[in-house]
Formats: C-alpha cells, sequence, structure tokens
C-alpha cells in the first residue's frame, strides 16, 4: 500500500492506493473479475488506465481504489518513495516470500544514507518548470485546452517541488548559483 494509507495517515478525500507486482501467471481479467465480485454491491466503475498501468475502481460512497500493476519490482519504487513511507508495519499487505519487504527496507536505508545533490536538483526542477510554463503557453495560443491544461498542471507541480526543495534548509533561504549556458541571459 503506498500514498497516504501507506503512510497511515489518510484523509477524508484520499484514495487507496494498492501496488502489485505481477508474475508471469497474473491474468488481468481474471483480477478484474476478482475485483468486481468482491465489491459488485458497492462499484460505480471500473477502469483499466493503460498509460499508468493501473485499475480505478469508482464505489457509489467510498474512496476511489488504484491498483497499480508492475511487472518488476523496482517499478515500485519511485511511488514508494514519492509515498515517504519509513515505517511499513501494515503497508506490505501480501508478501509470502519476504522478497518486497527486504526491497523496501533496502530503499529506506538507501534513501536514508543517500546524500541529495540539493542546487543540482534544484536546477533540474527549473529547467523542467520552464520547460512545461513554454509547453502550456504554446498550447494556450493554439487554443488546445485539454493539452494547456495539463502543461499548467506540470508546471504547477514543479513550482510546488520548488517550494519543497526550499523548505529543506533550516533558515528558509535557498543560497544557490546558478549559471546559462549563455552569458547574455
Amino acid at each position: 500500500m503506498i500514498g497516504s494509507f501507506g503512510r497511515k495517515n489518510p484523509s477524508y478525500h484520499s484514495d487507496v492506493d494498492i501496488s502489485i507486482i505481477k508474475s508471469d501467471k497474473f491474468e488481468e481479467n481474471v483480477f478484474f473479475n476478482e475485483i468486481y465480485k468482491i465489491f459488485s454491491q458497492e462499484i460505480k466503475q471500473i477502469l483499466w488506465i493503460e498509460l499508468r498501468k493501473k485499475y480505478v475502481v469508482y464505489f457509489n460512497e467510498n474512496p476511489k481504489l488504484e491498483f497499480n500493476v508492475y511487472n518488476n519490482i523496482t517499478d515500485i519504487d519511485k511511488y514508494f518513495l514519492g509515498s515517504e513511507i519509513l515505517e511499513f508495519d501494515d503497508c506490505v499487505l501480501l508478501d509470502r516470500r519476504n522478497i518486497i519487504e527486504s526491497h523496501l527496507l533496502n530503499i529506506i536505508k538507501n534513501k536514508q544514507r543517500e546524500d541529495i545533490d540539493i542546487p543540482n536538483l534544484y536546477l533540474q526542477t527549473i529547467n523542467k518548470f520552464i520547460y512545461d510554463f513554454e509547453s502550456f503557453s504554446n498550447f494556450h495560443k493554439r487554443s488546445d485546452v485539454y493539452k494547456a491544461y495539463f502543461q499548467y498542471n506540470l508546471a504547477l507541480n514543479d513550482c510546488l517541488q520548488l517550494l519543497k526543495l526550499n523548505s529543506r534548509n533550516e533558515d528558509g533561504i535557498t543560497r544557490i548559483s546558478v549559471r546559462f549556458a549563455n552569458d547574455d541571459l
């Protein structure tokens, strides 16, 4: 389980995010049918989101349930780390051979030891923001509302990441020197 339920701090509006690492024997249609059987009275709709490789189960009254389906154990890494789960007593729901638990423990250990190059990460995020905002602007000019809205949200997410990076400093001040390739800028 990842996200707010994995961290054990869900809010009223939180969805339930569950990651599945599938084997060769995994049959998506069987999984889909089993989910439908279990929740048939409460289900409003089940969608397969191909781009994100996930099933999204919408209920009549409960929070939505998202099953992220992965082929490899390493596919879960960024989502697990993004959830900022440091203790996972109830996070791993089923792991018959303790493969997932040992993998996640290793990820947590490496994350705690990892020194993050904040200035470089900050610069990469600034560049990403510039790209996303320029893309938003171009789609807006062409009146492509859907793509403009999508790029706007990506740029907004970049801003939030920059704020998060900024909050890592104890004094609240970021001291980063940025050099551009072209000195005329």
